[in-house]
C-alpha cells in the first residue's frame, strides 16, 4: 500500500554519512520516498519548520545537539509527526527514555533493512490514518444526520453531542479501532454500544473492563487458554476475542492493561493473529476493537504506561465525550429520565422535577458526571413525595461536595476520611437495600447488577432491613 504523498517526504538525520546513505538506499528500494538526508541537527529543525514531512528518522547521538533534544523540540512543535530514533546503543533504558519522550519506535545500528522498512511503513500508515481521521472529523462536525435510534440510550439535546453522533455514525462501519476518551461517568460504554449497533456487524458486542484485573486474569479472559496451560486448567477456555468474532470487542480502561499484554493486543489489531495461553495454534480475530479510558493518553504514553505504537494504532478514530458540566442544557432531560427509571424500579409514581430543582442541579459541577447525577436523582426519588425538593437537592449536593463523593481522590487533610473500595461498595449496597425496603430485585436494579450478584455481596454484610 502506498502511504506516501509527493509533498510529504521522509527526513533522515544522522551525523554519519554511511548511515544516511544506507537509509536512503533502503527506503528508496522499498518504494518509500522522497527521502531527504541531513547531517546537522540544527539544520534539521529548520528543515522541519520550512517543509512538511511525513516521518523523521533521528540519530540519538550527534555533536552540537543530541537526538533527544531534537525529539523534544519536534514533539512540542509537531506532535502529530512520528519520529523513529536510531542509535548504536542497544539498551532498554535508552529505548524506554525515547518512547516516553514521544518516539514512535527505536532502531539499533547497524540497521536491519527489513526491520527498518517494516517500522517506517507502520509509522507512515499510522500517520496516514490519523490524518484521514482528522479530515473526516472536520468534514462531519456540524453537518449531516445521524440515526437517533442508535443513540437513544444517550439522553442529550446538546449540539456538540449531536456532532459527535454524526462522527460516530460515519466511522461505525470502519474496521479500524476506535479510542473513546472522557472523564469517569460520561457514557463511554454507551457510545461503544452505539457504534457497534451502527456498524452492521453480524457478531456480538463483547465488553471487558481492564480496571483491577491482574495481568494473567486479563490475558486469560481476552485470549483464552488451552487445556493444561496452567495448574487447574482441566479444559480449554474460549477467550472473548473468539466470542466477539464478526462483532465488536470493547476494552474499557485500556490504560490499566499491562505493557506485555499491550504488545499482544497490538499484534491482534495489526494482523488479527494471536495465541491462546499454553497453545501453539495460531488463532485469528476479525473483531473490531473499541477501547476507552478516563485518563490522559498523552500522559500515559509519556510515563511509559502505554506503548506509543499501540496508542497510534488505537487513535485512528478518536471520540472525546465532554463532561456533564459542559452540557448544562442536558441536566433537566437527564434528571427526568433518571426519575422515571428510579420510580419504575421502586414501583412508585414519578415525582415532578421542577424548574427550581433543575436550577439547583445545574449549579453543581458534577465531578462524577452522568453516573453521579443518576445516583443523586435515584436517592431523591426514594425520599420524594409528589415532587423532588430543591432544598433537599441543595442539601444533598452540598453534603456530597463536602464529603468528596464521586470525585477523584482528595489530597492533604481529607485523605484520612477516604473510604476503601470495599467500604464504599458496602455503603452503596446498604443504601440500595434501604431504598427498596429490603427487596433484593429492586435493589439490584438500582445498583445496575444482577440479583444473584447482589445476593453474593450481601453475604457476610450486616443485615440492613
Amino acid at each position: 500500500m502506498d502511504v506516501m504523498t509527493t509533498e510529504h517526504g521522509i527526513l533522515v538525520v544522522d551525523d554519519e554519512p554511511a548511515t544516511l546513505r544506507a537509509c536512503d538506499i533502503a527506503l528508496r528500494s522499498g518504494g518509500l520516498g522522497p527521502v531527504h538526508v541531513c547531517d546537522d541537527p540544527h539544520a534539521a529543525l529548520r528543515l522541519v519548520q520550512e517543509q512538511a514531512f511525513a516521518l523523521v528518522l533521528l540519530d540519538l547521538s550527534m555533536p552540537g545537539l543530541s537526538g533527544e533534544a531534537v525529539l523534544e523540540r519536534l514533539r512540542q512543535d509537531f506532535p502529530e509527526l512520528p519520529v523513529i530514533m536510531i542509535t548504536a546503543y542497544n539498551d532498554a533504558e535508552t529505548a524506554m527514555r525515547c518512547m516516553r519522550a514521544g518516539a514512535f519506535d527505536y532502531l539499533v545500528k547497524p540497521l536491519d533493512k527489513d526491520r527498518l522498512l517494516t517500522t517506517v511503513r507502520r509509522a507512515l500508515e499510522a500517520r496516514a490514518l490519523t490524518v484521514e481521521n482528522l479530515r473526516l472529523r472536520d468534514q462531519l462536525l456540524g453537518q449531516g444526520d445521524f440515526d437517533a435510534k442508535a443513540f437513544r440510550s444517550i439522553v442529550t439535546q446538546d449540539e456538540g453531542m449531536h456532532a459527535i453522533f454524526r462522527y460516530a455514525s460515519a466511522i461505525a462501519a470502519s474496521a479500524e479501532p476506535v479510542l473513546i476518551t472522557g472523564e469517569t461517568g460520561v457514557g463511554k460504554d454507551l457510545m461503544a454500544k452505539a457504534i457497534h449497533a451502527l456498524s452492521g456487524r453480524s457478531g456480538h458486542y463483547v465488553a471487558l473492563n481492564a480496571a483491577g484485573l491482574e495481568e494473567q486474569m486479563f490475558s486469560d479472559v481476552l485470549f483464552g487458554h488451552a487445556k493444561g496451560a496452567f495448574t487447574g486448567a482441566a479444559g480449554s477456555r474460549e477467550g472473548l476475542l473468539q466470542k466477539a468474532a464478526g462483532g465488536t470487542i470493547f476494552l474499557d480502561e485500556i490504560g490499566d492493561v499491562a505493557l506485555p499484554l499491550q504488545s499482544r493486543l497490538l499484534r491482534v489489531i495489526e494482523s488479527g493473529e494471536y495465541y491462546a495461553g499454553g497453545s501453539d495454534r495460531l488463532l485469528r480475530s476479525d473483531a473490531r476493537v473499541v477501547v476507552a479510558t478516563n485518563r490522559d493518553v498523552n500522559e500515559l504514553c509519556a510515563s511509559g504506561r502505554m506503548r506509543r505504537d499501540l496508542f497510534y494504532r488505537l487513535d485512528v478514530h478518536h471520540i472525546h465525550l465532554p463532561p456533564l458540566r459542559e452540557r448544562g442544557g442536558d441536566i433537566g432531560m437527564l434528571a427526568n429520565a433518571f426519575a422515571e427509571a428510579a420510580a419504575a424500579a421502586l414501583q412508585r409514581p414519578v415525582p415532578d422535577v421542577s424548574p427550581e430543582a433543575i436550577r439547583v442541579l445545574q449549579q453543581h459541577d458534577w465531578p462524577g458526571n452522568i453516573r453521579e447525577l443518576k445516583a443523586v436523582i435515584t436517592d431523591a426519588v426514594s425520599t420524594a413525595g409528589n415532587s423532588v425538593s430543591p432544598a433537599w437537592l441543595a442539601s444533598k449536593l452540598k453534603l456530597r461536595h463536602a464529603h468528596g463523593d464521586d470525585t477523584p481522590a482528595a489530597s492533604g487533610a481529607g485523605d484520612e476520611a477516604m473510604k476503601t473500595i470495599r467500604e464504599a461498595t458496602e455503603a452503596l449496597v446498604q443504601r440500595a437495600m434501604r431504598h427498596s425496603n429490603g427487596n433484593q430485585s429492586q435493589a439490584a436494579r438500582l445498583l445496575g447488577i444482577s440479583q444473584p450478584a447482589l445476593s453474593k455481596r450481601l453475604k457476610g454484610m450486616p443485615k440492613v432491613i
